[in-house]
């Protein structure tokens, strides 16, 4: 009975962590998985700040193993325009190439509230690009992070006016199967001050709810 509670522990972390996603044809059980979050779905309901960042892997052999990533967030309610921050680093820690890994690299991808505008793009290979999905403005980009080296890409843009700012909130929704990514969102009130947390991004986390 105890290895049946820590084998149901394991899994239910790894269906937090979004390790393990579920999809059945059963419509009752879908609606489950998807109340419970367990469908690696974007949140379209959600009205606030958002952030949901995709890697996607181009002909870079199994790199990903040796990329290490971390964000940092910073939104200025204190202006006319709330601007937004996102500054992604990459480390390659691979020092040589061999069948398993080379140089890195990504199409990453960024969701954000619908009504965002991108105003300046920095350390990105080529030129953004930049849409609409599910309710949410996205800005792609192209990186490249050479073996045994550290890359940041930086992206600068304004979110709609109307986002709330008397009870600011965000989410940022983890891409499956990227672990373990430090992260640090700063926050300018509209009156001016400033809040910090830190945390490690293995599940889909809301600002509000973090202690």
């Amino acid at each position: 009975l105890t290895k049946k509670y820590e084998l149901f522990q394991v899994v239910l972390d790894d269906l937090h962590r979004k390790d393990i996603q579920l999809q059945f044809k059963n419509e009752d059980l879908q609606s489950q998985v998807t109340a419970a979050h367990w469908d690696g779905s974007m949140d379209e309901q959600w009205r606030d700040d958002y952030l949901f960042s995709i890697d996607a892997n181009l002909n870079s052999f199994k790199s990903d193993y040796f990329v290490k990533r971390s964000y940092a967030y910073t939104i200025d309610l204190s202006q006319a325009t709330p601007k937004a921050v996102l500054a992604v680093t990459y480390k390659h820690t691979a020092k040589a190439r061999d069948w398993f890994t080379k140089d890195y690299q990504t199409f990453f991808r960024v969701y954000v509230p619908a009504g965002s505008y991108l105003s300046k793009v920095t350390g990105a290979a080529k030129d953004p690009v930049f849409g609409e999905f599910l309710n949410k403005k996205y800005f792609g980009v192209l990186v490249h992070v050479p073996l045994n080296t550290e890359k940041t890409v930086t992206f600068e843009y304004t979110l709609p006016t109307n986002i709330e700012r008397d009870w600011y909130d965000l989410k940022i929704q983890k891409q499956p199967g990227v672990n373990d990514a430090p992260v640090t969102v700063t926050v300018i009130q509209k009156n001016g001050t400033k809040e910090t947390k830190s945390f490690v991004l293995n599940r889909d986390t809301i600002w509000s709810e973090l202690q």
